[in-house]
């Protein structure tokens, strides 16, 4: 008899759906259909109408489909109609940069004397099959951000989402067939974690992108090989305001930054560092905002906050809180634990070397610093290995200059949060939060490879 998986509605408690898992031979007939793309390519203007067709296709469902990941992973409807939005946007970037994606031509008069008279063709070619692993925070955008640019470059797709998200996943997928793209260029696997191993390992694959820790991704880089990979890997971003910044406008985006998809996304502001002029004053308006938050049913559109996507990930986070609170932390507010609900909380008097800090916290809790310098502040930001974002409060262009040249993260936003994204631009992260770029043209480089004809 089959493995099934039951997924379980976070807020309520009910099952929403048990489904068996994939199977060893499943998975070798879904990889043996992908391995059909390469026999039957599509020209780029058709890969790039089918992205377009999709997206109108998405649109066009986007209030059950954002009602699907509610259901499964908790977060407001309303963050949920956030997500279908971008992932239109996703869609649309993605095919307009493929409209105007061109091969190069270079000639060699310049370097080789004795034959001037050569030029070289240097084209992107697709890898084979990519195996695109996604998180639960963001089901269908992050999804598209590895289908998309892989279909783009001509690549098939197998798509193994997390768990919790199989029927979203499976509307997607169900909307991308109904857009023209084929059985071959796409195919939707869950398997359990021996048969994924194997996927990983085999010689069938050749693009692995993963979305998810850093633990996960390092078991699979020991495991995948010399295959192309792609890591975006978990943030303990870092939002920084300075005394001369808008407060209110500060306070506004780092609640909502901290607190939105309950605290559950990879570049949330999970690190809040203020100068030490202005840190009461800033502390106040922040609890003020906290308190406010309404927490409750996910589909009300007037809910602000969700619970945590399972009692397993609520309680791990609230663990992380405890051990933080027995550390002497101070809790500012919040704190508190009901079913799989943690209210918003901010606490202080905690030093930024601790492990749990330096970790990533995946939930609803926010710790504040305090700072008096410049290189204060860049030494305490830089302790930490995830960093992905970061976002500075300032009115000072030269002081911008500076933190951008020492800081170590991709992108450093100016008078907003570290959780700002806009899907177009390169995201990714430095040392230990992932390797490559997402956002169209730059991902379309992580899905190809070179290659050159020289005549």
């Amino acid at each position: 008899m089959k493995d099934l998986y039951s997924v379980i509605n976070p807020y309520n408690g009910e099952t929403l759906q048990q489904y068996s898992l994939t199977s060893s031979d499943e998975l070798k007939k879904k990889i043996t259909q992908l391995q059909l793309n390469s026999r039957c390519p599509l020209s780029i203007v058709k890969r790039a109408r089918i992205l377009r067709k999709l997206a109108a296709i998405i649109e066009k469902n986007c209030q059950p489909l954002a009602q699907q990941i509610t259901q499964e992973m908790g977060k407001t409807i309303q963050e949920s109609l956030v997500e279908v939005q971008r992932a239109i946007i996703t869609l649309e970037c993605n095919a307009s940069e493929l409209e105007s994606f061109s091969s190069e031509l270079k000639s060699n008069n310049h370097y080789q004397e004795q034959s001037p008279h050569r030029w070289a063709l240097i084209d992107r070619a697709p890898y084979g099959i990519a195996l695109a692993i996604t998180p639960y925070n963001f089901p269908i955008n992050l999804a598209l951000h590895k289908i998309a640019p892989s279909f783009a470059m001509g690549n098939s797709t197998l798509l193994k989402p997390h768990p919790q998200c199989y029927q979203s996943s499976s509307l997607l997928l169900s909307y991308c067939y109904q857009a023209g793209m084929r059985e071959c260029d796409i195919q939707l696997c869950m398997p359990d974690h021996t048969t994924l191993g194997q996927l990983i390992s085999s010689d069938q694959l050749h693009i692995i992108s993963f979305t998810g820790g850093r633990k996960t991704a390092e078991k699979i880089s020991l495991n995948a090989g010399l295959k192309k990979q792609i890591y975006e890997l978990g943030g303990n971003d870092a939002l920084i305001v300075f005394a001369d910044s808008d407060l209110e406008q500060a306070a506004s985006t780092a609640v909502q930054n901290r607190f939105a998809v309950a605290g559950q996304r990879c570049n949330a502001a999970k690190r809040i560092f203020i100068e030490q002029s202005c840190y009461q004053q800033f502390k106040e308006k922040l609890i003020a905002l906290t308190e406010k938050i309404k927490m409750g049913d996910p589909l009300d559109h007037q809910t602000q906050m969700g619970p945590l996507v399972s009692a397993e990930h609520c309680q791990q986070a609230y663990q992380q809180l405890t051990e933080l609170i027995q550390s002497k932390a101070s809790v500012l507010t919040g704190g508190e634990k009901n079913q799989n609900f943690i209210s918003p909380t901010l606490i202080e008097n905690i030093s930024p070397d601790h492990p749990i800090i330096l970790e990533e916290i995946f939930g609803p809790i926010a710790p504040l610093f305090s700072f008096n310098s410049e290189d204060e502040l860049i030494s305490m930001v830089n302790l930490s290995s995830l960093t992905l974002q970061c976002g500075v409060f300032t009115n000072d262009l030269n002081r911008v200059k500076r933190l951008f040249q020492k800081i170590d993260c991709a992108t450093l936003n100016i008078n907003e949060g570290p959780s700002y994204r806009c899907d177009h631009l390169p995201f990714g992260g430095v040392k230990g939060s992932g390797l490559g770029r997402e956002g169209a043209p730059y991902s379309f480089l992580e899905y190809s490879q070179t290659k050159t004809l020289v005549f």
